[in-house]
């Protein structure tokens, strides 16, 4: 997967579905994955660049499944977000 694909959206609700958030985001390109955290937000990663960057520019601020998306370009890799979840989760349990 190349650099810039993958969105970071705020304002998503722990009950949306994987399929919802591919069916509303693919409006803007193809979805290669879909995660919610159940946190309040999710990652969406497109096969480009520049499918991501529309997205982010045309759905930023929308009120998409009852809530206000503030999008942004995801830092790190998803496996990297994991790794650093679990550190959190290993520090708490100390």
């Amino acid at each position: 997967m190349s650099e810039g694909c993958r969105l970071f959206v705020y304002g998503i609700s722990e009950n949306v579905q994987r399929d919802e958030m591919e069916d509303e985001f693919s409006r803007c390109g193809t979805v290669t994955d879909a995660y919610n955290t159940g946190k309040g937000y999710a990652f969406i990663t497109f096969s480009s660049p520049t499918e991501a960057e529309d997205c982010l520019k045309s759905m930023n601020g929308r009120d998409i499944f009852g809530q206000t998306l503030k999008i942004d370009m995801a830092k790190g890799s998803r496996k990297s977000w994991r790794r650093s979840l679990w550190r959190r989760r290993w520090r708490r349990s100390r």
